[in-house]
Parts: structure tokens; sequence; C-alpha cells
């Protein structure tokens, strides 16, 4: 379940709110949610990771990569639940993975995010799988897993795989 407005602040466990924005300016439509496994940390986002949200969306990311850390050194960001994902948010995801001390993989089944992933060479810093299945993988001593082959697991010529596993919690 995610909150609601006003119910957890970030930081505050493994849910984690919008940010507070000054009067006047809409709050982004962005939430997250932080499930802690035994080797990973799974990061799952719904609403819109635009342009207004990027402060918020660089927020959670640190929150989850945090939570991480403490579950191994793994952070898969789910994003099978966005209704948008930008340009810019991906960008920032990239900084993020070389800025922080913990491996992400970043999951979604859409074919325009494979191609902005493999436009921007966001996949030299940030692996993109299909599933949260598929990212998670074997992670062992060697690292965490990477796409089979080089090839992204999201096909970039508009299909997309039959079957999505997520770890999100589906709307209420």
């Amino acid at each position: 379940m995610f909150p609601s407005e006003g119910e957890s602040q970030p930081g505050s466990g493994p849910l984690f709110g919008v940010a507070a924005h000054a009067e006047g300016v809409p709050r982004p439509d962005l939430r997250a949610v932080v499930r802690e496994r035994s080797h990973a940390a799974i990061l799952c986002f719904r609403g819109e990771a635009d342009t207004a949200a990027l402060a918020v969306w660089r927020e959670h990311i640190r929150s989850g990569a945090a939570v991480a850390r403490r579950a191994g050194g793994h952070l898969v960001i789910d994003t099978t639940r966005l209704r948008f994902l930008g340009w810019r948010a991906l960008a920032v995801l990239a900084e993020e993975a070389d800025r922080l001390p913990v491996d992400l993989a970043l999951v979604s089944t859409s074919p325009t995010v494979a191609r902005m992933v493999d436009a921007g060479d966001i996949d030299a810093h940030v692996p993109l799988y299909g599933t949260v299945v598929e990212a998670l993988g074997p992670v062992g001593p060697v690292g965490p897993p990477q796409p089979a082959s080089g090839a992204p697991s999201v096909s970039s010529r508009g299909r997309s795989r039959p079957s999505v596993r997520t770890a999100c919690p589906k709307a209420e």
C-alpha cells in the first residue's frame, strides 16, 4: 500500500511520502515504497517521474540506497507502475548510480524507456531488466546480475514481455 498525502515522511521507515513544496506550487505525483529482501532492496515507484518530481525522485533513490546498503548492496528500481518516466529522471538515476555505494538495477517494460536508456547510454550506469525477478537474479559474490548477451531485457522495437513480475503493490 502506498502512503496517502501526509502519512509518511521520507526516511521514516519503509514507506516514503511526497516531499512538501511551497504554497501554490503543485506537489509532484510521485510515491515510492521500499521492500527489503535478503540480498537487495526493491524500490517501487507509482505516479509520474517528470521534471517537477526530480528532487523527490532523487530523495527516494537515496533513501532506497540506504536500505539497500543494509540489505546487501543492491537496489532494484521498479518503474513498472509509473504512468510517466521522463528523460531527466533517467539522467538523475545515472548520476546517482555513479555516486551511491550500492549497485542499481532498473526495471521497466516500456519500449519507450528502453529506447531512452539505450539512446542516452543510461545502461552504462544502470542495467535495464524487464522484471524484478530478472533484476534480482542470482546475486552473489561476483556482483549484481547483468542482462544476458549484453542486450536489454526489454525490447526497444515496441514489444514488451507478456508476463510482468513486479514487487510493487497493486493500486487500492
